[in-house]
Parts: structure tokens; sequence; C-alpha cells
């Protein structure tokens, strides 16, 4: 039986523009690993109370705990950003004591500060986790040891094992498009158990990854030592991944996420026509 992974975003009121998190459930799925992901939302009535969302109810974190254990999920991923950082604290801290899964946290802060985030997770992902988590079920199917997987931090047995980042993959059609599958979601609520988010009149894609620029002032590009550049998909991809996403979600508009939409004029070009 194939490791059941749960993939926990807090405080998220925009599931579906969750690129980072939706593409690591689309990746472990094409190899056979199910997946959960659970999108946590705290209702707020003003942007002031949500700056204040800092930590996680004693309610919260137990209707998280029970999801985990109703979905029987072998590991937990968090995707953490500076602001959710005593929040993943709360809730990893309670899934080590109370269920006793590896705790992996990955995101925007974990890659720029991984020495702030090892103590409190069992695995840190730095940089892009598809491959680097698959290499992770794997491993613990096989019962290999984790602290050689590139792109990881590893706190095992009181060391730290932190390991370099791979080379990044140039080839995104080796990568699944990164459709939300309902009966993989799950939508919490501290108010009530579950909700469920009406779908968005509009479809996020994103083009390339990665930026043209090394600006001292950015944190994706001084965390990952300007390794992964900026990587373009193709246009033939970028549109077939449009047109079933329209089958699918029957969008109004598609809106492009990307850090810098492609500047190629020959690039636009063919992507234009294709579309």
């Amino acid at each position: 039986m194939p490791l059941k992974t749960a993939l926990i975003s807090l405080f998220n009121d925009h599931p579906y523009g969750s690129h980072d998190i939706i593409s690591l459930s689309s990746a472990l799925k094409s190899r056979g690993y199910p997946c959960t992901i659970l999108f946590h939302e705290r209702p707020y009535r003003s942007e002031r109370d949500a700056l204040r969302l800092t930590r996680l109810s004693q309610k919260e974190i137990d209707l998280c705990l029970g999801l985990l254990k109703e979905r029987k999920a072998g590991i937990a991923g968090i995707s953490v950003y500076y602001f959710q950082l005593a929040a993943a604290r709360q809730l990893s801290a309670a899934i080590k004591e109370r269920i006793g899964i590896p705790v992996i946290w990955g995101g925007p802060w974990p890659t720029y500060a991984p020495q702030e985030c090892i103590d409190h997770a069992d695995l840190i992902c730095r940089g892009e986790g598809e491959e680097a988590l698959i290499d992770v079920l794997e491993a613990l199917e096989k019962g290999r040891p984790l602290k050689a997987i590139a792109n990881l931090w590893v706190r095992d047995a009181g060391k730290v094992f932190c390991n370099p980042l791979r080379q990044p993959s140039w080839d995104f059609a080796q990568f699944p498009f990164s459709f939300l599958e309902e009966h993989d979601l799950v939508f919490l609520c501290a108010e009530n158990r579950q909700w469920r988010p009406k779908p968005p009149a509009h479809y996020s894609a994103m083009a390339s990854r990665g930026c043209w620029f090394a600006c001292t002032y950015c944190l994706g590009s001084q965390a990952l030592e300007h390794r992964y550049g900026y990587r373009l998909r193709s246009p033939r991809n970028l549109v077939l991944e449009l047109r079933q996403a329209c089958q699918r979600y029957n969008p109004r508009l598609v809106i492009f996420d990307d850090a810098m939409f492609p500047p190629q004029n020959q690039w636009v070009s063919e992507f234009s026509q294709l579309y």
C-alpha cells in the first residue's frame, strides 16, 4: 500500500491559486502516492484581523489531527510563510506528539531560514519540492535513510544533515498539470468542521518558474543562491493545460501568476497563435 501524504496550507482563503501545494499533490499522485490537501481557513472581518492570524486554537488543532487520522496519513507536509510560523510550530508539535508521523516543512520561509525551522520539523525542503518529496516517500517505503536527499535538511538522532540544492528541472513536460481533484481536498474551518469555497471565476496558471533577475532584496533569489534561474514552459505545453482547464472548470478568464511573464517575442508570438 503506497504511503499516504497530507499537505497542509494554513490560513489560506484562496486555495485554488495555491500553485506550490497543488503542484506537489499532482506530482505525488502521478507516481501512485495518494495525497490529501488540507486547506485551513479562519474567517476574519478586516485586513487588520488577518494580520493577527498567528496561532491555532485547540479546536483547530484537534480538527486537523482528526482529519489526518481519518485519511490515514503516513507523513504530513506543511507549507510555511513567515506569518504562519507560530501556527506551524503548534501543529507540528501536536502531530508528532499525538500521531507520531514525520513532519516536513516547505515553502518560502524554510527555504530562506532553514536553521530557524529545522528544530520544529523532522525534515525541511528548500526550493522546489516535487522531486525531493517523491524521493522521501520512496525512501520511507523502502526503509532507506533520508539524510542524503538533495534539497533537504534532515534531523536524525540529534544531528542535522544539510544537503545541497539539486539542479532544477528544465523539462516541465515531466510534471503533471496542477489540477485540483475534489475528492482529495479537505477545507477546514475553525467554526465549522469543513467548508467549501466557491470555484473561482478565473483559472491561475504559470508559464515559467524563477526570474531573470537576482535582486538582493528578493527572498527567493537570495535563498536559492541564484541557482534556479528563469525557466520557460513550451507554449504548446501551456496551451494544452489551459485547454484541459477550460474543460474542467469553465473559467471566465485566465490569470498568470508568474514572477515575470515570458518577455521573449518569439515565445509570445507562438503562444498567441496556439491560444
